[in-house]
């Protein structure tokens, strides 16, 4: 007997001696099934896989066709029903080249083997390729054989073996290629899939569609030969035509479905989204578009999200507008989970608090002037408005319209930061240490998340009551029980409905910003009750518009995502287009909603000048919401007051001589008593048209084609009442 010959049989023995006296060690774990992330139609938007593991769907051997039961025998251990476990001749064989080259170079395994190796052995002693770990594996699948039983081995090996792709076992293979569970396989395709674990890179069907096509074809050859197949049956399977999965790894809404990731319940493999795909996609489509529209100022990164204020549901959430943009380096990043300063945006935060602690109401009047603030830590902060100009004495209700920054930071120096503070952090926006923080919060010295801050925008369109942003609304585990989410069922009150209104009623006033960002602008939406407000960084790193219905709420940023500036840019020219192309997609084809307004607010005419209650000694009048109010007028004062509210007194309107005059048409727009039901405009004491004053009091706009020149506009009411004289100039540009 040679040496070679000596010390084969000695390790024989070796390994009887083993199988006999060692106990089998605990199975590896599988990979975890791929979370199923679904839309709120139940539509797949991606199956989340672990690259570096992949994912399974263990099922019971009679779960998987026979077909591809016989197919894997056949190409991968002809003689699996007989064998103890290895194949005698081949490990000889194996083992004999191994040892003269001192290192694995031949294979020979058995399914039984394989799943020794893929189920039995640490990932580190498995990738090792030394004489001892194929000793240790061909011990194993002796053990398995004695201890499992053949039909568990085989169910082992289909729930384990490589498909690639990601696909580990037959069941997640059979969905990955075909779409379809393992049982339902055609023999075509479980020749396919049974081809596909000794070299599945080799064999990809999606990459190398004629490889794996005569890797079949090998594969229903070796089952013609066992008997297993007729020739007719071959043929039939060659000639089949094989039709691939279309979508083996859809992704919709990639930033939204990485979020849905990052705040999924442990252990769950199914869930399912508040995405509305419409919505996303109208929201996609339009962030594409401006970023599109903004390259020359330097803009690249866009987010939207779209939210629905009595649920909180996030219905669309675009965190950048190219998740794989490989020139990128922040593509990935979700823009609207991202802590970003929000300028002007935070204000209405500001002045709900003003509101809520009774100290402002939309009766007081702020001056906006050159004014030297003392913070906390004592030194002098003089803040400037954006028009770099100051506008005087200003009503709450203009001054939040119109984004003044002054009158802002003197409403948070009176309030306080700790209520403001407070109100932020009831509101979701995550604010954290009041210490870091000073009189620059309220222009948007803090930096939240366009989820966040979409979300408190919601409270106010939901009358006070917030709702967290909520993204799932089921979850279930491999086994398909249910996962509690402890999501709330309900909003909670964080403002009384009488502020969340006001504040509405405010930022849905086209008059009142129009000092602030002219009239009828990007903001404006003729016919309907949408509230809005938009912010700018001082730098301009950051744009944001965040506007709503009564139905549905739309945050919008635009910007970079690496943080560099862009070039002049602003809230209203960056970010306001993509709010309102999504708001206009939005409410397009549903009826017009208004805010509700609370039955204990009552409105006040107010002198113009002063937060007090109109008399004769007013020289013009204003008309205001005011909580726990009756409408009433001082003593000896008109019963119906009546102004015009626009164009101010002393305007210079400027006519364009490219256009013709009949194409400059100026609105005029007057506020008058709920008394007053019609009245009569006059320019130069020639009847313009007639007008009616609507459900705010507020009529119009009635359009006026100007000629140069200086002219008169006045209003009279049907019952007689005159809004007195307004003087304005209109010049040639």
């Amino acid at each position: 007997m040679t040496r070679l010959r000596q010390l084969g049989v000695v390790l024989l023995l070796l390994l009887v001696i083993a199988v006999i006296a060692a106990p089998l060690p605990e199975a590896v774990e599988l990979p975890p099934t791929g979370m199923d992330v679904l839309d709120r139609h139940g539509k797949l938007l991606y199956q989340a896989i672990d690259p570096r593991r992949g994912a399974s769907r263990p099922v019971a051997l009679e779960a998987i066709a026979p077909a591809l039961r016989l197919a894997t025998i056949a190409v991968e251990d002809a003689s699996f029903e007989s064998n103890p476990g290895i194949d005698p001749l081949a490990t000889f064989r194996a083992l004999t080249q191994d040892i003269t080259a001192g290192h694995i170079v031949a294979g020979g395994s058995t399914i039984t083997q394989q799943v020794a190796r893929l189920r039995y052995m640490p990932a580190e002693q498995r990738a090792s390729r030394s004489l001892e770990r194929k000793l240790w594996e061909s011990w194993l699948a002796v053990r398995l054989t004695q201890t499992l039983g053949k039909t568990t081995v085989l169910e082992q090996y289909l729930n384990s073996a490589p498909y690639g792709n990601l696909a580990v076992g037959a069941e997640e293979a059979a969905w990955t290629y075909f779409a379809r569970p393992a049982r339902e396989l055609s023999l075509a395709q479980a020749a396919l899939l049974a081809g596909l674990p000794q070299a599945p890179t080799d064999y990809d069907p999606f990459i190398h569609p004629d490889a794996a096509r005569a890797r079949q074809s090998v594969v229903l050859g070796l089952m013609q030969r066992r008997g297993i197949l007729t020739q007719a049956e071959v043929e039939t399977a060659r000639a089949e035509p094989l039709e691939l999965n279309a979508r083996p790894f859809p992704l919709s809404a990639a930033h939204f479905v990485d979020y849905v990731r990052s705040i999924a319940p442990a252990g769950a493999t199914r869930v399912w989204t508040t995405l509305d795909r419409d919505v996303q996609a109208t929201a996609e489509r339009a962030a594409q578009r401006q970023v599109a529209r903004l390259v020359e100022h330097d803009v690249s990164d866009a987010a939207v999200v779209v939210l629905d204020p009595h649920t909180g549901q996030v219905l669309a959430m675009v965190g950048g507008v190219d998740y794989f943009d490989a020139q990128q380096p922040a593509a990935q990043v979700n823009m609207a989970v991202a802590a970003r300063q929000p300028g002007s945006a935070f204000k209405p935060i500001t002045y709900a608090a003003a509101l809520e602690s009774g100290r402002f109401s939309l009766a007081s009047l702020l001056q906006d002037e050159r004014t030297v603030f003392r913070t906390r830590s004592g030194e002098n902060y003089v803040p400037e408005n954006y028009d770099h100009a100051f506008h005087g004495l200003v009503p709450l209700r203009v001054a939040l319209a119109s984004s003044f920054n002054v009158p802002a930071v003197q409403v948070l120096s009176e309030v306080g930061l700790p209520a403001v503070l407070g109100l932020g952090d009831a509101l979701g926006l995550r604010l954290g240490d009041a210490a870091r923080y000073d009189l620059s919060l309220t222009l948007g010295g803090a930096e939240v998340r366009l989820l966040d801050l979409t979300a408190a925008y919601g409270t106010f369109a939901a009358g006070g009551i917030f709702h967290p942003p909520v993204a799932i609304t089921r979850a279930e585990d491999a086994s398909g029980r249910p996962i509690d989410l402890s999501n709330p069922q309900t909003g909670w009150r964080v403002v009384s409905p009488e502020t969340a209104w006001l504040i509405s009623d405010v930022l849905s006033d086209d008059a009142a910003r129009g000092p602030g960002f002219g009239r009828n602008g990007v903001l404006h939406v003729p016919g309907r009750s949408v509230a809005v407000k938009t912010g700018t960084t001082s730098d301009f790193r950051d744009n944001w518009t965040i506007g709503f219905t009564p139905d549905v709420v739309v945050g919008v940023w635009v910007g970079n995502a690496d943080n560099h500036p862009m070039r002049d840019v602003s809230g209203i020219s960056g970010a306001a287009p993509l709010w309102r192309e999504v708001l206009d997609g939005l409410i397009e084809n549903e009826a017009p909603t208004t805010f509700r307004r609370p039955p204990e607010l009552a409105q006040v005419t107010l002198c113009a000048d002063s937060a007090a209650v109109a008399g004769p000694e007013c020289p013009a009048h204003r008309l205001e919401w005011l909580p726990n109010a009756t409408p009433m007028v001082a003593h000896g004062a008109d019963p119906a007051p009546l102004r015009i509210t626009y164009p101010d007194p002393g305007t210079v309107i400027v006519l364009d001589r490219a256009l013709p005059s009949s194409a400059q048409q100026v609105p005029i727009e007057i506020d008058g008593d709920a008394s007053i039901r019609s009245l009569t405009i006059l320019v130069d004491g020639v009847a313009l048209g007639k007008g009616e004053i609507g459900e705010r009091w507020r009529s119009g706009p009635v359009g006026w084609a100007p000629t140069p020149g200086h002219h008169v506009l006045r209003a009279i009411s049907s019952q007689g009442v005159d809004s007195g004289p307004v003087e304005i100039e209109v010049v040639p540009s």
